[in-house]
């Protein structure tokens, strides 16, 4: 065994066949990533026009929730794909960042632990998004009405995530033997394992990959039974007992926008699983290449951009918005291609 990283590559590497494609390169992720950012966030910025200006007066008490909901989703794609946009050697937590803070030489340590917070201000802004919309609800018994216990429930909700960092201690210090390990069970990776400053969080696949099971189903878990809990809560008052204080278009309102945001919730949660599904799968199957795992990736890192459309297409208020201004833009279109006879002509 070689006592280097740079001697493995020397001498070792040259007897490897790795996976040498542009997926699996560190520049086909950037590509990648960067391609559906370019197309994401227009409809990012559309998407919060739509949501200041077209949301209706009798639904704004939900306005808030909805914009920050869908800012932190934008910035978990934003986080993904242009300034982090890490690349990971899996199922080894060992990584590197080749996004737009990479240029700046910052700690990618930092990056990572910026990167969960990200992603635990976007599950809280979930949670916060059906909790607001229950609590709306008179004859809500759990509705939180207090500010001061608003915020004791989410300062709680932002400490349960932290255990989940505890790996974060098990990083080791000497990262040259550290990645001396990793190559032990992972003898081939690509060569961006050499070329680039690679960081190893954890060395042990095992390890990190009980690790990454335990903290995504963490999340989940945390998550997905609050929001569940404070969805049944506004199911249960928005359809088996409705309040008659409301008139009925404001019912109507209050049900088709609880439709809507349990769709901008669950298609983009879908993608994400379905893809952590096929990630885990392959794996199993001796089939995960690095290419598929950063399309993986990547695809992860669009799960805004999914919110944002289904955003668009499922409230009725911003469908019509839209469909209103290229209607409109379509008929200018036709004026301004309309031309005046020609009366001289009609008389020959």
């Amino acid at each position: 065994m070689a006592h280097s990283v740079s001697e493995y590559y020397s001498t070792n590497y040259s007897q490897c066949v790795s996976d040498d494609s542009f997926l699996s390169s560190w520049k086909g992720l950037v590509v990648v990533c960067f391609s559906i950012q370019l197309v994401s966030i227009p409809c990012h910025f559309l998407t919060f026009y739509l949501i200041f200006t077209k949301t209706p007066s009798s639904m704004k008490f939900i306005k808030f929730p909805l914009l920050l909901s869908h800012f932190w989703s934008m910035m978990l794609d934003f986080w993904f794909g242009i300034l982090s946009t890490p690349y990971i050697f899996f199922p080894n937590l060992v990584l590197f960042g080749c996004g737009v803070l990479n240029f700046f030489r910052f700690p990618i340590l930092i990056s990572f632990i910026l990167g969960i917070n990200t992603l635990i201000f976007m599950n809280l802004s979930l949670i916060y998004l059906y909790e607001s919309r229950s609590s709306l609800i008179v004859k809500n018994k759990f509705k939180i009405t207090s500010s001061m216990t608003r915020a004791l429930y989410y300062s709680l909700n932002y400490m349960s995530y932290f255990p989940t960092l505890y790996f974060i201690s098990k990083i080791p210090m000497d990262q040259e033997s550290a990645k001396l390990d990793v190559l032990k069970s992972m003898p081939c990776p690509t060569q961006e394992f050499f070329t680039q400053e690679v960081y190893v969080l954890i060395s042990d696949p095992f390890l990190a990959m009980l690790i990454d099971i335990a903290v995504n189903s963490t999340y989940m878990i945390i998550t997905s039974f609050q929001i569940v809990f404070h969805g049944c809560c506004s199911l249960y008052y928005l359809y088996i007992e409705p309040s008659y204080a409301a008139s009925t278009r404001t019912r109507s309102l209050q049900r088709s926008f609880f439709i809507g945001i349990t769709a901008q919730t669950c298609v983009p949660f879908i993608v994400i699983v379905t893809t952590y599904i096929i990630i885990i799968l392959t794996f199993l199957f001796g089939n995960l290449s690095q290419g598929l795992f950063n399309v993986c990736i990547s695809i992860i890192g669009s799960h805004g951009f999914v919110g944002s459309i289904v955003i668009i297409l499922i409230h009725g208020n911003y469908r019509k918005a839209v469909w209103q201004s290229l209607t409109k833009q379509e008929v200018r279109s036709d004026i301004a291609n309309c031309k005046v006879p020609n009366t001289v002509n009609r008389v020959l």
